[in-house]
């Protein structure tokens, strides 16, 4: 990201931000003045480079309020002293204004981040830098201190506020080995900012993540902005933070996100088998699979995405998978999938080479399917895989070699209710329905007959929340629970 002097009046900038400047409209001369300002602090004006160069990636996912003619309704809970307070404001004013509703905003950061606000963030992270990060890189120090943004957040004037309220925690943190750094830093943090996730809460208004400020005034929020929280505390006191986030639980239901200080040994904060832990940067990474797929033949998830890292293998043990898919289309992405709320989600991808398929850092003691993705459905391309931490194995139902099962109950797993039904299902490219048994008072087991060998098993109640997990039966007799 070099600049090159034509002349006195004109320069010519690097294709990533020459890119960018054109996507930016009427927005070009601000950005411009940008670089026209730091062009004599070659070090300031590549942390420019590299924010406008990536910016047409980000955007703010946000709302406004509207009346029942379609009228825009003034409110900003920011402009209270708390955020109990902007409740009790918020509260008249929905009793005053009939029809009042929530409008859904997508506003790309090339159209709307002005140039005071940028320098602004580009000086104040610099300043940091200096005194608290000089042992961090410059690269790390772009992708981890500097950006203005953490996901889709409205973007705010964070970094004072916070550079302020924090100016304490170096301090607290420099005597501290990395571990305890961890936990102290974890603790600080479960203290400070409630985390709603914990109490089944959802987020009434359409806002998938909270701004800085409003992280700050609310301090309440699901695990996403409890993470976030933290990831603006460190990077306003210079430390290098990234969200990590885990798109789906692998043996479990759900997902999950965590803070992470960069090149620290990362203390892994779970103890669940995680489809993936995937690094949120603030650039385009090139390796990702939007660089090489159309948007739609990609997932409606985390794929889609240009800025993210797979960096699994810092929190789980890791092995690549070979997949030989049943039906072979040379150059085709697969996608394996794992099991979350009963949905087979996509989690990672690979290419179709030759025979086979390789899927990179995938976790194990995991039950992985392997699917193509065809008119946003996905289609399964070979029988599931148990990828166990000594052993692998393709589940193939045997019909030839069929068995009775005894599935009896197991504390946090399985607990029959008298009078419920419980039906087995086994895959063979869709669940497909064995038998069905109603449980009495005196049920702590169940027997089912004629089931396949070698077949990935499901047991669903009629009472169902869709949590259940699937298992196998060994040839032993004994139950693995994914």
């Amino acid at each position: 990201m070099l600049l090159c002097a034509l002349s006195t009046l004109s320069f010519q900038y690097a294709p990533d931000v020459e890119k960018v400047l054109l996507k930016a409209g009427k927005n070009r001369s601000g950005l411009e003045a940008v670089l026209t300002h730091y062009q004599h602090d070659s070090l300031k004006y590549k942390a420019a480079c590299f924010l406008i160069g990536n910016m047409d990636i980000h955007y703010s996912q946000t709302y406004h309020w509207a009346d029942s003619l379609g009228h825009i309704v003034p409110f900003d809970e920011l402009d209270y002293p708390d955020f109990s307070s902007s409740q009790i404001a918020f509260s008249s004013l929905r009793e005053r204004t009939p029809g009042i509703h929530p409008v859904q905003e997508r506003i790309p950061d090339i159209f709307a981040i002005t140039s005071d606000y940028l320098i602004d963030n580009i000086d104040r992270a610099f300043q940091t830098w200096n005194k608290n990060g000089r042992n961090v890189t410059f690269n790390d120090f772009c992708e981890y201190i500097l950006p203005y943004r953490i996901s889709v957040e409205p973007v705010q004037q964070w970094r004072e506020k916070y550079g302020n309220q924090f100016g304490w925690l170096p301090d607290s943190l420099r005597s501290k080995t990395s571990n305890e750094a961890y936990t102290f830093f974890d603790h600080m943090l479960n203290k400070e900012f409630e985390n709603i996730y914990k109490q089944a809460i959802v987020r009434k208004e359409p806002l998938p993540r909270l701004g800085a400020l409003q992280l700050m005034s609310r301090k309440k929020g699901l695990c996403e902005d409890a993470s976030a929280y933290g990831v603006f505390m460190l990077r306003s006191q210079g430390y290098p933070a990234s969200v990590d986030v885990i798109p789906y639980w692998a043996t479990a239901s759900g997902n999950h996100t965590l803070w992470h200080i960069v090149n620290v040994k990362q203390i892994p904060l779970f103890d669940r088998e995680p489809s993936k832990v995937i690094r949120t940067t603030y650039s385009r990474q090139p390796d990702v699979l939007a660089n090489f797929e159309k948007q739609e033949n990609i997932p409606d998830n985390f794929l889609q995405s240009y800025n993210y890292k797979d960096v699994t293998p810092e929190y789980w043990r890791v092995k690549n998978i070979v997949c030989k898919p049943d039906s072979l289309v040379q150059g085709q992405t697969i996608y394996a999938c794992v099991l979350n709320y009963r949905r087979w989600e996509p989690t990672w991808w690979a290419t179709v080479k030759g025979d086979s398929a390789v899927f990179t850092n995938m976790t194990l003691g995991v039950v992985y399917l392997p699917v193509y993705y065809r008119n946003e459905r996905i289609v399964p391309a070979a029988y599931p895989v148990a990828f166990g931490y000594y052993n692998q194995l393709v589940l193939k139902p045997n019909f030839v070699s069929k068995r009775n099962v005894v599935l009896e109950e197991q504390d946090k797993y399985l607990k029959f209710r008298p009078g419920k039904k419980y039906t087995l299902f086994y895959w063979d490219k869709e669940w497909k329905e064995l038998e069905t048994q109603t449980a009495d008072v005196d049920t702590h087991q169940l027997v089912f007959n004629n089931v396949p060998s070698n077949a990935l098993l499901i047991l669903i109640p009629d009472y169902s929340e869709r949590k259940e997990r699937p298992f196998i039966i060994t040839d032993k007799g004994a139950r693995v629970w994914f």
